[in-house]
């Protein structure tokens, strides 16, 4: 898996609470089951921060060309919060 593509933050502090927001782009390889990829973007998100919300993006690659596991790459767009 590859992560860290790109990292663009804004960061927000009101009510006691300050925190930073970050944009974070990353690769997945995907499964043969849609809940093994989500737990992967998940936890790779973790180490960004807690993730907001994320959206695949891109996908790139063919399941067809390989019969002993899929090759499809997906390309991950987050927004996590890190506590500042």
């Amino acid at each position: 898996m590859s992560i860290g593509i790109r990292n663009r933050e804004s960061g927000f502090s009101g009510l006691g609470l300050a925190m930073r927001l970050e944009l974070v782009a990353i690769e997945v390889h995907l499964g043969d089951e849609l809940g093994e990829l989500q737990t992967a973007i998940a936890q790779a998100l973790l180490a960004y921060g807690e993730p907001l919300r994320w959206a695949v993006t891109r996908v790139e690659g063919d399941s067809r060309s390989n019969p002993y596991g899929n090759r499809q790459l997906a390309h991950v767009e987050a927004v996590v919060i890190v506590p500042s």
